[in-house]
């Protein structure tokens, strides 16, 4: 019990300076590194070249995961001053006006930047698409991150499962233990572990939509009441996308699920907007932000929106 409570200070103190004296990540990791590196010396007795050597392997990781992190930003502004954004924008306003079915929109939206590149790029990109047809920031920014629930598990053309658990399970004495099984490590990460990875997050997904449209109308000052006639259209997104990323987890294994399950998703629910099945009723937020105002406030809510996601790792 001590050991792990010992291992678990330099986690802990990260997180009480980050949540408690609200420290940027900037700042708050470097500390808990040398903590670590101080637990690591003088209680776990580690060698300083194995200190060493950690440290490098994990200075690359990071830098790895900020090259996606910094490339889904600069993918942001490229689609925002090339047109793209607009475009979208005008795409999501001409399926539905509705609030609550721009969220289920966004939603599938999400999965397919999370399976493309992972490590908060729907938080880049979707938010600020939100912002620009008129969702408030502190509204987008948490409504991205719900979202982002159920595809994380197979985000970044499946990293989590194949680079995380893959690397993290690659060792004589697990291959010895499947092996009595009659299976490989591969074969357990992309059959097993990906089969019910996305069963789970396949039935929450049903839901998520739902579950975010309810958040949007009671963070706006709305009541449960206002949600229940959208029922059945999140429900919908829900099943657009939790169905083929069930299907695709299942028969191609996890670079597929998020990344093309939103796609498809997107594609069935936009049939299905078209063909009526939307409230009969269109939901607003109270203060209405026109999304053909001028373009210098998109742009600061945008920014605001942007700096909001960013502020939790700066």
């Amino acid at each position: 019990m001590i050991e792990a409570l010992i291992a678990a200070t330099p986690i802990l103190l990260v997180l009480v300076l980050m949540a408690g004296f609200r420290m940027s990540a900037m700042k708050a990791m470097p500390i808990g590194w040398l903590v670590t590196v101080i637990i690591a010396y003088a209680y776990w007795k580690m060698p300083l070249q194995w200190i060493a050597a950690a440290t490098v392997k994990g200075t690359l990781v990071a830098i790895s995961i900020l090259l996606v992190v910094f490339g889904a930003v600069y993918l942001y502004y490229d689609a925002r001053l090339s047109g793209a954004t607009r475009a979208i924008t005008r795409g999501m306003m001409s399926l539905s006006r509705d609030r609550r079915i721009q969220a289920g929109i966004a939603f599938l939206l999400v999965t397919f930047f999370e399976g493309a590149a992972g490590f908060g790029t729907p938080g880049a990109i979707v938010g600020p698409l939100l912002v620009g047809i008129g969702f408030p920031p502190a509204i987008a920014a948490p409504l991205v991150l719900i979202f982002d629930s159920s595809p994380v598990s197979f985000g970044a053309v499946g990293i989590p499962v194949w680079g995380g658990l893959g690397a993290s399970l690659d060792s004589p004495v697990v291959e010895q233990v499947l092996s009595q099984y009659g299976i490989t490590l591969q074969q357990f990460l992309y059959k097993d572990v990906t089969f019910w990875t996305a069963t789970l997050h396949g039935i929450m997904a049903i839901f998520v939509p739902l579950m975010g449209a309810t958040f949007l109308v009671i963070w706006s000052g709305g009541k449960l009441s206002d949600v229940k006639d959208a029922v059945p259209s999140l429900l919908l997104a829900g099943l657009s996308f939790a169905i083929p990323y069930w299907l695709l987890a299942r028969f191609f294994g996890p670079e597929f699920p998020s990344l093309v399950g939103g796609i498809i998703g997107l594609a069935i629910y936009a049939a299905l907007l078209k063909a009526g099945f939307a409230p009969k009723t269109t939901w607003d937020f109270p203060k209405k932000m026109d999304v053909g105002e001028e373009h210098v406030k998109y742009e600061r809510e945008s920014l605001q929106c942007l700096r909001l996601w960013f502020h939790m790792f700066f």
